[in-house]
């Protein structure tokens, strides 16, 4: 009888012992899994409390000599302190839309302004519609109207012919366009402003440009 009883209060023993080792056990899995949260939550809340910029990114990979657009770029907050000098904001996104990217980007990598395919500046000839002509004719300060002549305005030319000691005037060419005066393409000046030249460039047809050197030859 003595031997079974304390059998059983042996057992008893084994099983209060694995009951408290359990409950330490979960105790302490409780403390980890209440400590790993608290951690994550403080980490969250310092990525909360640190200054963010937005910039422009791409959205999926974009080859270079693509169109740049909404459709590819998105916008990405990062912290301020990795923000480079380069790098494209969301205010500047008007400047690059519909920009040609000069080198290859991958998703969520920052566009930079040297990434950007640099626009060639027009050339004199491009302001020349297919089937016109540029001519250069000299000018004084009568004809070119005191300097006051501007790229863009539309003149009348007239001829000025001596025969036999006589002159006579007649019109040559009407609502000429001027495409420069001088070496100047651009308007620009303010009212009454002057300007210095002693050409100016007309943009007229092939033909007009013939006839207009002839009346160079024969008269003034």
């Amino acid at each position: 009888m003595n031997t079974t009883i304390a059998a059983f209060k042996s057992g008893k023993g084994k099983t209060l012992i694995i009951l408290g080792l359990a409950l330490m056990i979960g105790l302490l899995a409780a403390w980890a899994a209440r400590s790993y949260l608290g951690q994550r939550v403080a980490e969250i809340e310092a990525r909360a409390q640190v200054k963010t910029v937005g910039v422009v990114v791409a959205k999926s990979d974009i080859a270079s000599g693509q169109i740049l657009s909404s459709d590819n770029l998105a916008v990405r907050d990062i912290p301020a302190e990795w923000l480079q000098s380069a790098a494209v904001t969301p205010e500047q996104f008007d400047r690059v839309n519909g920009q040609t990217l000069a080198f290859n980007l991958r998703p969520g990598e920052m566009l930079m302004w040297p990434m950007l395919e640099q626009r060639r500046a027009s050339t004199f000839s491009a302001r020349v519609a297919n089937g016109r002509r540029a001519l250069t004719l000299p000018v004084d300060e009568i004809n070119s109207i005191s300097g006051m002549l501007e790229p863009e305005d539309r003149i009348d030319l007239l001829i000025t012919i001596d025969q036999a000691g006589k002159k006579f005037t007649a019109p040559l060419m009407h609502q000429v366009r001027v495409l420069a005066t001088g070496q100047r393409a651009e308007q620009g000046a303010t009212d009454g402003e002057r300007r210095m030249y002693s050409t100016v460039t007309l943009d007229i047809a092939p033909g007009e440009a013939e006839n207009l050197i002839l009346a160079r030859e024969v008269g003034k």
